[in-house]
């Protein structure tokens, strides 16, 4: 094939020769036994090719797949990493699993596959054969390793003195070695046209995999990301004529079946008929219980469901311990998140006056996030949480904010950064008080609740925080923040003064401090609130963080290396609006309906609703003209008759 940059036409060639490869390419498959690859293609394979094709012809090169287990992608990326490395010359390849046993396998499995490749095919032979690898005869070599299932010293040589423009990652899910993987992606060639990495796992619970397929998804011009459940491969399924199906079968889905029948054929095109179904109740349930007489929900319940996802978000669950109801967490992914949001980077500057925000350019820049920007008339809750704030394992300082109603709240602006020293996150918190506090003209009053967790550094953000105000209005930076508008920045803030939850009177102490006991409280709140809907969030990153918060005993937290920063930020947003914020707004009767309500009034209406009230104090100033002359005229008369 020629070189240069992928174009559709060069895609397309590459298509029409792979494809007649696979018709040469013999497997043994479980289920088929000795095969031809090209005569048995499973959607799930089809999906697969379909997703690197186009890729390519958007010049992307790295390519990542989460799957449902035995879908017969392993097969098929092998066969795509093999006529990769033979139609392109001197390529620098490796093989990476997790095992030295499924390393082994794999160069077995490579090497029959290329001597069963027919003379005809002119395809590059094996020239060397040795404990490094493979050499082929257009001179791509192939290295084969096991990243490990367990961090140790020697991972970080994983991609040590390598230059590699080809990759083929296998169950990425038992990695470990974080160091060995940055290490391995350092290795990987970025400009070399003919490069090719493609990454492929079960999920398994959350971890290192799961933080590579977050990135993949929001770095969407330089990865692909592509999800392949339990139902793409399409022989998964029981005939309508089986006696199986007999049994798993004739029932219709019940409503959480259905929910999720639609929601896959929403998110990936896929319609889910009454023959798979039946096959994913044997899986789940091989005693075919009725739903009446189910068992209670068993820990292997969730490995299954990791096994054999319908959505991505299903491959990482936490087994066993989840906190978060996963169900509620999938409909909270489909209805409210979204990823149509105003990306932004501080710039802090060296003081607080000179702290800039400005428009991310990436993903990767993004500190603040917006879904709604400040408007008149309303009244927010700001939750911040310093790195290692709440938990010594959590290196992300947080801030959220969420508008409030009398029944819920609504997250509008998500700020998380592990770099942000404690001086500069107090400026943010203010900046960001200022900015929903000013409202959308700038000098509306809205009130905004803040609550600070104190722990660890956040008594020196606080110290800064208290600071800032008097520095500003009356002390050195004055001169300057009168120049730029910023002196009335501080009349709106609402400090959070913390009162245990049967005190009988008012506590003295400002902002929250968490402990075991009162992050149960707040979680357990916040739970309640994920589960009624009275929490409305947008940000998939927090969602994605609740599916990873597990409870043992009194001790809720993000299992492993997984953390939940902005969840604690959640819980404490909705802590300030419980004791704060929610009493005055239930009196004034303002729920997030009659708000929209309100707000929805078209500019005629409010006219004619001006022109009405005009009208009526009219009438009512004419009546009491009216009234007034006759009590005077009452008065003279009743003179006169002295």
């Amino acid at each position: 094939m020629s070189e240069g940059g992928w174009t559709p036409q060069k895609v397309a060639i590459f298509k029409e020769q792979y494809l007649e490869f696979r018709y040469h390419v013999q497997i043994t498959s479980k289920d088929l036994g000795n095969a031809i690859l090209g005569d048995h293609t499973y959607l799930s394979q089809q999906m697969l090719m379909d997703s690197i094709f186009s890729g390519l012809e958007a010049d992307i090169h790295d390519f990542k797949f989460l799957k449902s287990r035995q879908l017969g992608c392993s097969t098929e990326t092998r066969a795509i990493s093999l006529f990769w490395l033979g139609v392109h010359d001197g390529l620098q390849g490796a093989m990476v699993y997790d095992t030295d046993e499924n390393r082994a396998a794999a160069r077995v499995d490579l090497t029959n596959v290329i001597n069963a490749l027919p003379p005809k095919l002119k395809f590059p032979r094996v020239i060397g054969d040795n404990r490094s690898g493979l050499l082929l005869s257009n001179k791509s070599r192939i290295s084969f390793k096991a990243a490990g299932t367990r961090a140790n010293k020697s991972g970080g040589g994983l991609g040590r003195s390598l230059g590699i423009n080809f990759a083929h990652c296998s169950e990425m899910c038992s990695w470990e070695n974080i160091e060995g993987v940055v290490a391995f992606q350092e290795a990987l060639s970025e400009i070399f046209p003919n490069r090719l990495y493609i990454w492929e796992s079960t999920g398994r619970g959350p971890g290192l995999w799961k933080r590579m397929w977050d990135t993949a998804r929001q770095d969407w011009s330089n990865q692909k990301a592509t999800f392949l459940g339990w139902w793409s491969k399409d022989t998964q399924r029981l005939k309508r004529d089986s006696r199986a199906f007999h049994q798993y079968g004739l029932k219709p889905p019940t409503p959480e079946e259905q929910q999720k029948i639609d929601e896959v054929h929403s998110r990936y095109g896929v319609l889910v008929d009454q023959e798979q179904l039946a096959w994913y109740r044997r899986k789940m349930d091989p005693a075919g219980g009725d739903e009446d007489d189910m068992p209670e929900q068993e820990e292997d319940d969730d490995y299954r469901t990791c096994e054999q996802p319908w959505v991505e978000e299903e491959c990482f669950l936490q087994a066993g311990s989840t906190f978060f109801s996963p169900e509620r967490l999938t409909v909270i992914r489909g209805t409210q998140t979204s990823n149509k949001y105003k990306p932004y980077r501080y710039y802090p500057g060296t003081s607080f006056v000179t702290c800039q925000v400005e428009p991310a350019r990436n993903f990767r820049e993004t500190q603040l996030k917006v879904w709604e920007e400040p408007i008149d008339d309303a009244v927010y809750v700001l939750a911040a949480d310093p790195a290692f704030g709440h938990d010594d394992e959590n290196d992300r300082s947080c801030i959220q904010v969420f508008r409030c109603y009398a029944d819920c709240i609504e997250q509008v602006a998500e700020f998380a950064d592990a770099l942000t020293p404690t001086n500069h996150f107090a400026w943010i918190i203010w900046s960001l008080i200022g900015w929903y506090g000013g409202g959308n003209s700038g000098s509306a009053a809205n009130p905004v609740h803040t609550i600070i967790e104190l722990n660890g550094p956040g008594d020196a953000v606080w110290l800064e925080f208290k600071s800032i105000p008097n520095i500003v209005k009356n002390g050195y930076l004055r001169i300057e923040a009168k120049d730029k508008g910023l002196l009335n920045i501080f009349n709106n803030v609402r400090n959070f003064i913390y009162t245990r939850s049967d005190s009988m009177g008012m506590g003295a102490a400002y902002h929250f401090k968490t402990t075991g006991a009162t992050k149960v409280s707040i979680m357990e709140r916040l739970r309640g609130y994920v589960l009624d809907g009275t929490l409305i969030l947008h940000s998939q990153s927090t969602v994605d963080e609740m599916g990873e918060v597990t409870r043992q005993g009194d001790v809720i937290e993000a299992a492993g290396r997984s953390k939940d920063d902005r969840v604690v930020t959640c819980a404490l947003a909705c802590r300030a609006w419980d004791d704060r914020a929610r009493k005055t707004l239930i009196a004034q009767n303002r729920t997030k309906k009659a708000d929209q309500a309100l707000r929805a009034r078209s500019i005629k209406d409010q006219y004619s609703l001006f022109q009405q009230n005009m009208l009526q104090d009219f009438f009512r100033a004419k009546v009491r003209v009216r009234v007034h002359s006759q009590m005077q005229a009452r008065r003279a008369s009743w003179r006169g008759r002295q």
